[in-house]
């Protein structure tokens, strides 16, 4: 078997480096957000002109559909909380805790809660029933550098998240207890980017450093895999829709896919080959029969990643 890449199109629009990227409330859309503050909306069915969702007055370096309610979710450079109606396409509510960073957040449902990552080393948990109340959100303190990213296990009922300091921190979370923090030294630097394989039972985790390591999601201390996989940052990591594949972004303007069994290197995606990417790689999202990626260069790959006899 062979992995076979074509590098489809280039989607335009926004005018600063894009950090965000997901799928959007309906089948065929996808959202994108960056430097400009602009949240815009793509039909994938014609890969082209975007529409403006909603526009927030900094960086946006994150975000978190919430389908069954209708609402994105919204992380910004300054620290604000940003909830918009998708239906009425505005802003609903603004919360803030801080003018630090929110680097990553994620859904941990069976807990009930939102984890929101601070650059101030505080991870938020905002209750899903009441994510308007600035009242209700817990503030633990995680490390005294920035939470960089967060993945969530919720077989486990474990959220892990990985920091500038460059360890990985994991702690027990449901709506009644939150345990304590563990932690483990994972990377020489910051921990951008984490992944939980469940047939595994292991995590991936890609750092600054520019390694790919997997840990066991028990008593992690060593590595179960480790290895250079870029010549620089890993920014960010994926699964394909059939879990076979795990995709890598990176700040060298490639992105690489590797077998998700062995972590065997199948294809690499570079601008000399495919001319999509001039600058950082910094997220991925896999939606539909397309690879879309978003970078520095202000632009969104389109992809097409087939496997073939």
């Amino acid at each position: 078997m062979s992995v076979t890449v074509e590098g489809i199109t280039k989607l335009e629009g926004h005018v600063d480096s894009l950090y965000a990227l997901s799928g959007g409330l309906e089948p065929h859309s996808l959202y994108s957000g960056g430097g400009d503050g602009y949240i815009a909306e793509w039909d994938i069915r014609q890969l082209r002109d975007a529409r403006l969702l909603v526009k927030v007055p900094a960086s946006v370096y994150a975000f978190n559909l919430l389908s069954s309610l209708k609402m994105l979710l919204i992380g910004t450079r300054n620290g604000g909380f940003h909830l918009v109606d998708l239906k009425e396409r505005k802003e609903k509510r603004l919360l803030k805790w801080s003018d630090s960073p929110i680097w990553a957040m994620i859904t941990c449902e069976e807990a009930g809660f939102i984890a929101l990552a601070g650059g101030d080393g505080f991870l938020t948990l905002l209750p899903m029933n009441r994510l308007d109340e600035l009242t209700a959100a817990i503030r633990i303190p995680i490390s005294t550098a920035a939470i960089r990213s967060l993945s969530w296990d919720g077989t486990q009922g474990t959220l892990y998240a990985g920091a500038s300091d460059g360890h990985i921190y994991a702690l027990q979370l449901n709506s009644k207890n939150i345990t304590q923090p563990t932690h483990w030294s994972a990377h020489r630097f910051s921990v951008f980017s984490l992944l939980l394989q469940p047939d595994k039972q292991r995590l991936i985790s890609g750092g600054r450093d520019a390694l790919l390591r997997t840990w066991p999601l028990t008593n992690a201390s060593d590595p179960l895999f480790s290895a250079p996989a870029h010549w620089y940052t890993i920014n960010h990591l994926i699964f394909s829709p059939d879990q076979q594949w795990l995709l890598s972004a990176s700040r060298d303007k490639t992105i690489k896919i590797w077998n998700a069994d062995n972590l065997e290197l199948l294809k690499v995606m570079d601008w000399e080959r495919y001319g999509i990417h001039t600058h950082s790689i910094n997220r991925l999202c896999w939606l539909g029969d397309f690879v879309f990626s978003a970078g520095d260069d202000k632009k969104i790959g389109v992809w097409s990643v087939k496997m073939e006899a």
